[in-house]
């Protein structure tokens, strides 16, 4: 009896020793999220911060798929968000894919598809309409010409984005960034034009200028 018991407790403890290391090497430090929800998390507090777009529900498609729509209030808005928008992820293995739509829920079209943009001044523009309306955004600015400069940046206001995403390191169990940051997590950064390719920046507006 004695020996099916010790049996029985070593199967226990090396399960929940196997459970918690494939916890530890599956998810972010801290973060207990499954990584497509706390993505889905992200564009809600970012893109979702514009008066032009609802951001929908997260779907389950089955098989490691999922999937969460984008509906935007205007056509040029929509059109804009589905060039400059990070739109298919894969979490090793988990595949999440983002719809951007116009408002009558159709698919919204990549102006990008299958071409190279014929300028920077292209790129500008669809983020312009992209980021219109949101609260996070301060402006567009101007890029340099050093090599490997930024072609323009995307200005942020000195917000904090804030979102629960089960964080065990935190006591609300938050994750807290500066708005630039996640932005800079689900937006493109680099682009092709038929002038060679381009980055664009994100950064913060300085709280206190010091001259």
């Amino acid at each position: 009896m004695l020996i099916k018991q010790s049996i029985y407790l070593k199967t226990v403890f090396v399960f929940f020793t196997l459970k918690i290391t494939l916890l530890f090497f599956c998810c972010p430090l801290w973060g207990l999220s499954p990584p497509q929800y706390s993505l889905w998390r992200q564009v809600n507090a970012t893109i979702g911060a514009s008066a032009f777009v609802e951001i929908g529900e997260m779907q389950e498609m089955g098989d490691g798929q999922y999937e969460f729509d984008i509906r935007c209030r205007c056509v040029a808005v929509s059109s804009a968000l589905a060039a400059v928008l990070v739109t298919e992820y894969n979490f090793g293995g988990i595949e999440l894919k983002i719809h951007v739509l116009n408002p009558d829920g159709s698919q919204a079209a990549n102006p990008l598809a299958g071409r190279k943009a014929s300028s920077t001044d292209e790129i500008r523009g669809y983020f312009e309409k992209a980021l219109a309306g949101n609260k996070l955004i301060s402006r567009l600015l101007d890029g340099d010409n050093r090599p490997f400069g930024f072609a323009f940046w995307v200005e942020c206001k000195p917000k904090v984005v804030q979102f629960w995403n089960d964080n065990i390191g935190d006591y609300h169990g938050y994750d807290t960034y500066v708005a630039a940051d996640v932005f800079r997590t689900v937006m493109k950064t680099s682009f092709e034009t038929e002038l060679g390719d381009i980055a664009v920046g994100f950064t913060t507006r300085p709280v206190m200028v010091i001259r």
